[in-house]
């Protein structure tokens, strides 16, 4: 027997630069392959003490049965040193530990290679992550790559999609590469071209990238998603969930805006943990549909549908999902869609998500959610917050809006509810960018501390509150929130403007309670006439100007004043048959008519009181009729010093309006 004390072995080959091993890595003994003809020869030689087998040329073994080397044992293979395993059975190495060169295979053969603690594609013979490279690894191992390009089977075809099954492994490259100046691909750093499909628990992926890009595409080879966690049965809600998936310096491109795949998808899992992701160039850049997971570091470019997508289906959960530290931007004017975007598709929910610490800019709509669930009633998207965040409008095609909530044209049925939007800067140098627009009804939720700049009108549908509101630019048009469906009630506090110290409120016929005063109501819709409703009590400012109604041209109707029901022309009654009504009542331009109604056309049955509290009323000679001070409701208590106490709200109608300019009691 050939053994070889450690004394003697100072310079003997290996895979580093000078192709020698260090004698200080060896622990015990050291014993070359190449001078024995079989496994049982070799392990005989290294005894029971720790051993250091070092393969130096090519080697054939024959397996006739399943074979464990001992634990005692390492492998140390030297560049140009293999061996070939034949037999329809499997070479275990007991103590898991194979060094190699870092390119060139060092295993061959028909019989497989199984309880390595780390593995290189290239050692089985090509830059193929095969079910031999995977299968070689005791759980816990880690694929090595070095800065080059593998393909792979494990793909997320649109038409056969095969997963990577395998449990507890890592995918550890040389470095994240970089994306090509036209976005065509990948280049530098390990890249995956194809991209790959995982649905084995405990997997991490790091420091690599995924390139199902144009370039490679235009090569002949089938676009699909380039990062994957899935089920094993895609689309199967039965399916156990992929656990604890990993990911984590990564680069994914596809082929384009237009085409319908996903740079990263992670679906189907929980206890996902992604971190700093680069993805680019598809529908959907990034979609989360997982349990108890984070995502911190998103870096989004050219989403045709979405920058990062959270969403529930019918065959995959998602709840309690975290997202922050997020960017998303158009590469091409128009080409990206939402920058953020909660949904709830098909008959699945989405609830418990956090979202916050982004930037979105040149999407069409900054923010959205979808309820798009099917199914009745019942709430799809839910008990949510989106925090501290920056919409900038770069090169869109079209008006952009910074939050959005509808139902993606399919009438789901369901509501959205509980959402909580706060610390949100809207900036627009696009004319008609709206900062939101609630096409659904958005309920018990709240917006605070929003900055719009340079905006026009916001449609509101819901049941919700608006805490601080600051609109500021030098946009001609005062900012306006309009009420798009019957029953809406919003009440907005703290909403404050730059254009004038004006904001803008218009209903239709909704609503809507607005305060610190003073501010402008606009014109809006009812029933095909223009109306506004004011609830509260209206008042001038202390020591500001008196309030002014207008009709809304010399051609137009009279204006008339009536109550919330619009029956008899009857304007707000007190419990003693009078009504408190203040300021001035004017037609547009000199010259027009109006007309203050009672019960009927030709009878004015109730008082109308000045400042001073007197039964006074006075004409002017233009026929304009000039009223006092104050509406309040019967139950509402007012002090000299301007302020008023709520003890109910009156609903009120000013039809044929254009511009009224009134103060309403907080």
């Amino acid at each position: 027997m050939k053994k070889l004390c450690l004394a003697l072995i100072l310079a003997l080959p290996f895979y580093s630069a000078a192709q020698t091993i260090n004698p200080n890595q060896i622990k015990g003994i050291g014993v070359y392959a190449s001078g024995y003809t079989t496994l049982a020869a070799i392990e005989t030689a290294c005894g029971v003490n720790p051993c250091q087998v070092i393969v130096a040329t090519p080697q054939t073994f024959t397996l006739a049965a399943n074979h464990t080397i001992p634990s005692t044992i390492a492998l140390y293979v030297q560049k140009g040193g293999s061996w070939t395993l034949n037999g329809a059975f499997t070479l275990t190495v007991g103590s898991g530990s194979v060094e190699g060169p870092e390119s060139g295979q060092i295993f061959a053969g028909s019989a497989s290679v199984n309880g390595l603690t780390i593995a290189r594609p290239e050692w089985f013979g090509s830059n193929v992550i095969t079910t031999a490279v995977v299968n070689s690894l005791r759980p816990g191992g880690t694929v090595i790559f070095n800065n080059d390009a593998y393909t792979t089977p494990f793909v997320a075809s649109a038409t056969a999609p095969n997963c990577m099954p395998v449990n507890n492994i890592n995918f550890i490259g040389a470095s994240a590469p970089q994306t090509l100046s036209d976005w065509t691909g990948l280049t530098g750093g390990t890249i995956i071209k194809g991209g790959m499909d995982f649905c084995g628990d405990n997997v991490y992926v790091k420091h690599m990238g995924f390139d199902v890009g144009s370039a490679w595409v235009a090569a002949g080879h089938p676009a699909s998603d380039a990062l994957v966690f899935e089920g094993k049965a895609v689309g199967n809600p039965a399916d156990p969930l992929v656990k604890n998936p990993h990911i984590e310096d990564v680069v994914a491109i596809t082929n384009g805006v237009g085409n319908v795949f996903h740079a990263v998808r992670a679906e189907h899992t929980i206890g996902a943990s992604i971190l700093n992701v680069k993805a680019a160039m598809a529908f959907h850049c990034f979609a989360f549909k997982s349990i108890n997971s984070t995502l911190e570091g998103l870096d989004a470019h050219g989403c045709g549908g979405d920058g990062l997508i959270l969403k529930g289906d019918n065959y995959t959960s998602a709840s309690n999902l975290t997202a922050s530290k997020i960017y998303v931007e158009s590469i091409n004017p128009g080409d990206t869609g939402a920058g953020i975007q909660l949904q709830a598709g098909e008959t699945g929910t989405l609830g418990q998500v956090h979202v916050s610490n982004f930037t979105v800019n040149g999407a069409v709509w900054g923010l959205r959610i979808i309820q798009s669930s099917t199914g009745g009633g019942g709430t799809a998207v839910s008990n949510s917050s989106i925090s501290d965040g920056l919409i900038l409008t770069k090169d869109v095609l079209q008006p952009p809006i910074g939050f959005i909530v509808d139902d993606g044209g399919t009438g789901g049925g369901k509501t959205v509810a509980n959402i909580s939007v706060s610390n949100i800067n809207f900036v627009n140098g696009i004319t008609g960018a709206v900062p939101v627009r609630f096409l659904i009804p958005f309920n018990s939720g709240v917006l605070s501390n929003w900055l719009t700049v340079n905006s026009t009108t916001s449609n509101l549908f819901g049941n919700f509150s608006i805490n601080g509101w600051m609109d500021a630019g030098a946009a001609t048009t005062n900012p306006t929130f309009s009420a798009t469906g019957v029953g809406t009630v919003v009440q907005a506090t703290g909403v404050t403007s730059q254009r004038g110290n004006l904001a803008s409120v218009s209903t239709s016929p909704a609503n809507i309670s607005v305060s610190p005063n003073p501010f402008l109501l606009s014109a809006g819709r009812d029933g095909g006439s223009d109306t506004v409703l004011v609830n509260g009590v209206i008042r001038p400012p202390v020591g500001g100007s008196p309030i002014t109604i207008r009709s809304a041209a010399p051609a137009s109707p009279a204006l008339v004043v009536q109550n919330s029901t619009g029956t008899a022309n009857r304007f707000l009654l007190n419990d003693d048959g009078s009504a408190l009504f203040g300021g001035l009542i004017q037609p547009l331009t000199p010259g027009g008519t109006v007309t203050v109604r009672g019960d009927a056309a030709s009878t004015i049955n109730f008082a109308v009181q000045n400042s001073g509290g007197t039964n006074t009323m006075l004409v002017q000679g233009d026929t304009t009729t000039l009223l006092g001070s104050n509406i309040v409701p019967a139950a509402t208590t007012q002090n000299p010093t301007g302020t008023c106490t709520l003890a109910g709200f009156i609903p009120m109608r000013l039809t044929n309006v254009t511009t009224v300019n009134i103060a309403v009691c907080q």
